[in-house]
């Protein structure tokens, strides 16, 4: 299977690249409101992950945080232009624990306690994104959601040999976007179940 690692990684950028599309598409229309805290914390995340897994070795599995940057940066930028709520107190706060997780990882110049530390922080940005989601379901894309996941696990695949360093962005993007779907559909169910 040492053909899979390079289809791994690139069908993982690839993936996540497409999963923005249906995304920006319903920002633009006014269906989509993305929270805009989330999405700055998850451009720390991508460029945090990126940064630590080039520094120890990894390859085909670049393509995944690669494209994250990319993804946050845009969804990011959308979102300071057709998002309609302004920021919030939770997300100063959410914003502050980024920027401790940012100096964390300065100070101690560890990947493996960066990553952890910036995935930390970055479970806020994600709880922020699922309360929104579930409370108005219609305020986000679900496809979106599962093809982000889908690329995360393709991402996995693209490990060559396994290190827990490479593996645990994609393994948490995994989690994390599964978790705004389930949200999503939570939502609209109860939704239906109250008209």
């Amino acid at each position: 299977m040492s053909w899979w690692p390079p289809v791994g990684g690139v069908v993982s950028g690839a993936l996540l690249a497409v999963s923005v599309l249906p995304y920006a598409r319903d920002i633009m229309r006014g269906n989509a409101r993305p929270e805009r805290a989330s999405w700055f914390i998850w451009i720390v995340l991508a460029v945090t992950a990126f940064v630590t897994q080039a520094n120890t070795g990894a390859t085909w599995s670049l393509f995944l945080p690669g494209a994250a940057v990319i993804e946050t940066a845009l969804v990011f930028a959308l979102s300071l232009r057709y998002a309609s709520k302004p920021f919030r107190a939770k997300d100063a706060i959410a914003l502050v624990a980024v920027a401790g997780g940012v100096v964390a990882w300065l100070l101690t110049s560890d990947a493996l306690w960066a990553l952890l530390v910036t995935i930390a922080v970055d479970i806020a940005g994600a709880v922020l994104t699922m309360v929104k989601a579930h409370a108005d379901p219609d305020s986000e894309t679900l496809a979106a959601w599962v093809i982000s996941a889908l690329a995360a696990v393709s991402a996995l695949s693209a490990l060559g040999t396994f290190s827990w360093l490479l593996a645990l962005y994609p393994a948490y993007l995994v989690a994390a976007n599964a978790a705004v779907s389930t949200s999503i559909v939570l939502g609209r169910r109860r939704r239906l179940a109250t008209t």
